[in-house]
């Protein structure tokens, strides 16, 4: 309402109006609606980015297929909402603390397979002290 007067009602088949002041709001509502297949997946979006996390044991990480799930869940939900996922845009990262580990099965979205970058920390975790309070201080904790 501005000025005591509301902007007519419009029927939208996809998107929000560019430059609306609710369309933000709309498109965060809108991808609010997306679920994760465990509850321990870190889910964060970031605009028209969506990012999934997991840990996973190098135990088990040959037979873990919670990524797979997690991929086909976010493909379902894309495809359900009439969103197309951009094929080139993806990227896996591995982040381990041994520089020899199990290689999982690759993941697939959109029907490609997803590049891979590994970052191994083959440190013994004290040298990693520094690198955690860097990120402590770059990316602080929420406060209650």
């Amino acid at each position: 309402m501005a000025n005591g007067t509301f902007s007519p009602w419009s029927e939208f088949t996809s998107g929000v109006p560019q430059g609306g002041v609710a369309s933000p709001y709309l498109f965060l509502l809108h991808m609010s609606t997306q679920n994760v297949f465990y509850s321990d997946t870190l889910d964060i979006g970031y605009a028209d980015d969506v990012g999934l996390s997991r840990a996973i044991p190098l135990t088990i990480i040959k037979e873990d297929t919670s990524m797979d799930l997690e991929a086909k869940q976010l493909e379902e939900w894309a495809t359900s909402n009439n969103m197309l996922l951009n094929g080139k845009k993806p990227l896996e990262i591995r982040i381990c603390f041994f520089r020899h580990y199990a290689q999982p099965a690759p993941l697939i979205l959109g029907g490609q397979e997803v590049p891979v970058d590994i970052r191994t920390l083959d440190h013994p975790l004290n040298d990693l002290l520094p690198l955690k309070r860097e990120l402590h201080h770059q990316a602080p904790e929420k406060q209650p």
